[in-house]
């Protein structure tokens, strides 16, 4: 895995790894345990309870090999730190934990405690981000960059906030996708022109009728 390339960067492992993984957080699992006596099967199921980590823990290093002079793209402007927000963002959103550097972990507070849904296997993660890695621009040719980090937050908060960080993510991702109809018809495409004097005209409407339909209602 220490050989995959993730456009400018490899990620080295500590030599102690299983070790310090054992200190990150660990979702509650379902242990089931099978029993056969005579004729009779017996199961016998229990829940563990979940493991916090009480700090963010360092698993790997990130190296750099200098080629490269990209900047991050998966943000609302783009970042001049050769792609490291990038990496960090992909490997959050496979590995279903918030993934960070120093440099970016203040921003994230507490989400060390927090695992959300990703690769069931570790290295396939890894893999899949060293696929993901040359195709960010196609994430922001489609104006999926907000969505993606949107979803990525909703692995770091409490449900109610994850439902609006995932909401957000399915709208933007509904705006910019057209319909597709059992009919096989063509829905009408919106442009970004379109929608923008739409709005502007509606926002027009609404200051000079908002009473009228407060009172209709």
């Amino acid at each position: 895995m220490e050989e995959l390339r993730f456009g400018p960067f490899r990620i080295v492992f500590y030599e102690d790894y299983e070790q310090r993984v054992l200190q990150l957080t660990q979702p509650g699992q379902l242990l089931s345990h099978m029993h056969m006596e005579g004729n009779r099967l017996s199961v016998e199921e229990r829940i563990t309870e979940p493991k916090y980590a009480d700090r963010w823990i360092a698993t790997a290093r990130l190296l750099c090999d200098g080629s490269s002079a990209e900047s991050s793209i998966l943000a609302e402007q783009p970042i001049l730190d050769s792609g490291v927000w990038d990496l960090c963002e992909l490997l959050t959103f496979f590995t279903g934990r918030r993934v960070t550097v120093p440099q970016y972990r203040e921003r994230h507070g507490a989400a060390y405690r927090h695992v959300g849904r990703g690769s069931k296997l570790f290295y396939a993660a890894l893999h899949m981000v060293a696929h993901a890695w040359p195709h960010r621009i196609a994430i922001v040719q489609n104006d999926l960059e907000m969505a993606f980090l949107s979803h990525n937050q909703a692995v770091s908060d409490i449900i109610q906030t994850q439902v609006s960080h995932y909401t957000t993510a399915l709208d933007i991702i509904c705006a910019h996708y057209p319909v597709q109809t059992t009919t096989g018809q063509k829905q009408a495409v919106l442009t970004r022109p379109t929608k923008r004097a739409l709005k502007e005209k509606v926002q027009k409407c609404g200051g000079r009728g908002h009473r009228t339909f407060a009172g209709s209602a």
